[in-house]
């Protein structure tokens, strides 16, 4: 199991993809809060993640910039 934290903000987001035991699986990724920045994200996890392996995310919830990549 692969979790994905995601920090949100105005403009930008990061996101960094960790094992179960903690470990960073690579490099964090700041993206766009557009669909472009989205598309980003998807490939980030693509590149990470093998069909075997299940992902867990989790996004905090910062007024209103959550929605449209929650909405994606």
């Amino acid at each position: 199991m692969l979790y994905m934290g995601i920090d949100i903000g105005k403009k930008h987001h990061e996101a960094v993809i960790v094992a179960a035991d903690g470990r960073r699986m690579g490099k964090s990724l700041r993206f766009s809060n557009t669909r472009e920045g989205f598309e980003r994200l998807l490939s980030f996890v693509e590149r990470r993640l093998s069909e075997e392996e299940e992902l867990e995310t989790g996004m905090e919830a910062t007024g209103h910039y959550w929605l449209a990549l929650y909405s994606f």
